[in-house]
């Protein structure tokens, strides 16, 4: 039995009492909470004592929202690292995948969202840029999660369904540019699961995704939604959890027909149902879906059109990837075997129609919530705010995406109808919603993504809308309780109180605070289950 009381400076529980500065560990669990006089009981009872009264305690983050496997991917597949700030120009971009090494074959780069308004020549590359590396290794330079551009040799590889107007995407609808003759010009979106790109073996992936994992506990992550998006990853975190060289918390939302149909999915997640709700260190929680797919991509699918400079189509409005019937179908499914869903919806118009899905199929108050990954981010209709309360789901938004891309970019595409409504995060809680807070990989660091909430400030430094901050007081628990409840592990872990789940990270300097870049700030320590899993 390990049991200590361990004395701080002062917590931020989230939860109970405020004032607390000493919790009374056993098995892993929070046995109570208190002060001075707890700490001195400890040598009374007999109870070994941690003195660590020159800290913060804060409960360990949860990161709601992640593509934790994409990112452990890039480095087993030699990746090489392509985006901006690192590469300017695409004469930079081309010198750095001539100079990569090939993975089984291709050669793997990886770059920025909205890549095209960050390097001088303000375009993405094309087929023909990455010819000039090679016209016959296969090359693709993924632009985010969205969006990649092709040479010949990969395009060549590209199964004929891909070019099927009607195609159901895996991150929303596959879309095919073409230049002014027709032609393919190389850049694709949401086809890279449709790619025979090569597959790290089984011991690269591993090791991989231990190497991940530490960098996320660096930064006090304890537990973790991962979108996972192959029965290897699965397996993997599985084993990884269970023989304990994976230190997280992971609860995967199986990403439905990357994994398997929608109906297989749900049924899978059915059966880990309890577990999802335990401490266990690894389970199924639920399943991902993709209603429509990227703003880098203009593929979101959005109220207005696209600016006719930006746009893929003419009149283009983006592409809804799950219809309103569908969406009715698989919501009744997953409420009658008590699956969460969690469905992807970036455009304005994608949201309605989920949102109208979830209210038109029956009273969502009496079934398990369901989470609408990004919705929140961009809100060009305030309006929006009444049918989020009506359908009771749980917006996941993406507070460190106002930095990356819907400060500054989203603009670009849509016009000045995306100056106001970019992360209205002050206007959400007070009309009484209460968000969760997610990075979707975008920053490790949930000090950083919280930061963005306060700051409000964009990729070139401009404030945002700066009306719309909120206290970092108030920001942290959207990345700590909130995003447990949108795991439904609210019971479990999320806030130092007592009968939780000991995860717990300590700071040196308090965040509330902190005088300096509060992205800087790192923990000293990091414990889950009662036991340090990181120290600086």
């Amino acid at each position: 039995m390990r049991e200590y009381i361990i004395e701080f400076g002062r917590a931020i529980p989230y939860e109970g009492d405020p004032t607390i500065s000493a919790m009374h560990v056993r098995d892993g669990k929070i046995l109570r909470t208190g002060h001075r006089d707890l700490a001195e009981s400890a040598e009374r009872n007999g109870i070994p004592y941690i003195d660590r009264r020159e800290s913060v305690a804060l409960p360990g983050f949860v990161d709601s929202h992640l593509h934790f496997d994409m990112y452990a991917a890039r480095r087993s597949q030699n990746s090489v690292d392509c985006g901006y700030p690192r590469c300017k120009s695409i004469d930079e971009i081309l010198q750095t995948l001539s100079e990569a090494e090939p993975h089984r074959g291709w050669i793997i780069g990886h770059a920025n969202l909205f890549l095209d308004q960050k390097i001088a020549d303000h375009r993405l590359p094309d087929r023909r840029d990455l010819d000039r590396v090679s016209q016959t290794t296969p090359i693709i330079l993924h632009c985010g999660g969205h969006i990649s551009v092709l040479n010949s040799a990969a395009i060549a590889l590209i199964p004929e369904q891909v070019f099927d107007a009607g195609l159901a995407g895996l991150w929303g609808a596959p879309r095919v540019e073409r230049d002014e003759n027709g032609e393919l010009n190389g850049r694709f979106a949401e086809i890279t699961g449709h790619l025979p790109i090569p597959e790290p073996t089984r011991e690269e992936h591993a090791a991989a995704l231990v190497e991940e994992g530490r960098k996320y506990l660096a930064r006090g992550v304890t537990t973790i939604g991962e979108m996972t998006e192959s029965r290897l990853s699965l397996e993997l975190l599985e084993e990884l959890t269970a023989d304990d060289r994976l230190k997280l918390r992971v609860r995967s939302m199986l990403v439905a027909r990357a994994i398997a149909p929608e109906e297989q999915v749900i049924a899978m997640a059915a059966e880990d149902a309890e577990r999802s709700r335990s401490a266990a260190q690894f389970a199924i929680s639920g399943v991902k879906m993709f209603s429509d797919g990227g703003y880098s991509s203009r593929n979101a699918a959005t109220l207005t059109e696209y600016l006719a400079t930006e746009a893929v189509r003419p009149h283009d409005r983006g592409r809804i990837n799950l219809s309103y019937g569908e969406l009715r179908r698989l919501i009744g499914l997953a409420r009658e075997q008590d699956v969460q869903l969690a469905i992807h919806a970036n455009g304005a118009r994608a949201q309605k129609e989920v949102l109208n899905a979830i209210i038109d199929s029956g009273d969502p108050f009496l079934h398990r919530r369901i989470r609408i990954e990004h919705l929140g981010n961009f809100v060009p209709e305030l309006s929006m705010l009444d049918d989020i309360k009506r359908s009771n789901a749980i917006p996941v938004m993406n507070p460190g995406f106002l930095y990356v891309f819907i400060g500054d970019f989203v603009p670009v595409v849509l016009g000045d109808v995306a100056r106001t409504g970019r992360m209205p995060t002050r206007t959400i809680l007070d009309d009484g919603i209460v968000p969760v807070f997610a990075s979707d990989g975008s920053h490790v660091n949930p000090l950083f993504n919280c930061g963005v909430a306060v700051r409000r400030q964009g990729f070139w430094g401009d404030a945002i809308e700066p009306w719309e901050s909120i206290s970092l007081a108030e920001a942290l628990p959207l990345h700590g309780i909130e995003a447990a409840k949108a795991l439904s592990l609210d019971q479990t872990l999320g806030s130092l109180t007592a009968g939780k789940e000991a995860d717990f990270i300590l700071y040196e300097e308090d965040p509330l605070t902190c005088a300096g870049d509060l992205a800087e700030l790192v923990p000293n320590e990091v414990y889950m289950h009662g036991d340090v899993v990181h120290q600086r």
